[in-house]
């Protein structure tokens, strides 16, 4: 597999004085049989919220997407994170070079992908931060085929800047998309509180949760 920076594939650190989003963290796992999917602009705290899950759960594969270009630039980084929790985990996505440019070329490495997903005899989650950063169409299509076939042990929490691609409004449509948008991530009266060091409802209330 390529070199990949071992900070895309851990989870950033909690900062001091850090805010613990504990309902959204609840929330989150409450619908884990879902896709999770936050969206919002930059700053709204995505990174942050998916660091606490990451922290609060057991075998838990962090990736912060830069842009990968390709399927297989795709596949190497997200299989470099599923092996850096689970050791013994084997897929080699250039052995499906040959397939490329076939009509069923997604097919065959997503069922690939999902079959060795399936040899996990554990329950993990897959947290893929900055989804935006990816717009080959090939790459999308092969990632949404993984999602509607996904094996249950698999939960998957994306956050992204963007609302659901086009590719995934089906399976939002069937109600298997659980979104937290950026009104989502606003502060609660308590977190506000919290946050300032002191009661004041004019505050909260002028700043609605920012």
């Amino acid at each position: 597999m390529m070199n990949i920076s071992g900070m895309r594939l851990t989870a950033p650190k909690p900062v001091s004085g850090e805010i613990q989003r504990e309902r959204l963290v609840l929330a989150i796992k409450e619908n884990a049989d879902k896709i999770v999917y936050i969206h919002a602009g930059a700053g709204y705290g995505k990174t942050t919220l998916l660091s606490q899950l990451a922290s609060s759960n057991d075998h838990t594969v962090w990736v912060m997407l830069d842009g990968e270009c390709d399927v297989f630039s795709f596949l190497n980084i997200l299989c470099s994170a599923i092996k850096q929790c689970f050791t013994k985990y084997d897929f080699s996505p250039c052995e499906f070079l040959p397939f490329e440019g076939k009509k069923d070329f997604i097919s065959i490495v997503a069922n690939a992908f999902i079959c060795s997903i399936e040899r996990i005899h554990k329950s993990f989650t897959i947290i893929l931060d900055d989804l935006h950063t990816i717009e080959d169409e090939m790459t999308k299509k092969l990632f949404t085929c993984i999602l509607k076939y996904k094996p249950e042990s698999m939960n998957v929490c994306l956050s992204s800047r963007e609302a659901p691609w086009e590719e995934l409004i089906s399976i939002r449509i069937r109600g298997q998309i659980f979104e937290l948008s950026q009104n989502d991530l606003a502060f609660s009266k308590d977190e506000t509180f919290q946050f300032l060091g002191f009661e004041d409802m004019n505050i909260y209330h002028t700043t609605e949760g920012w």
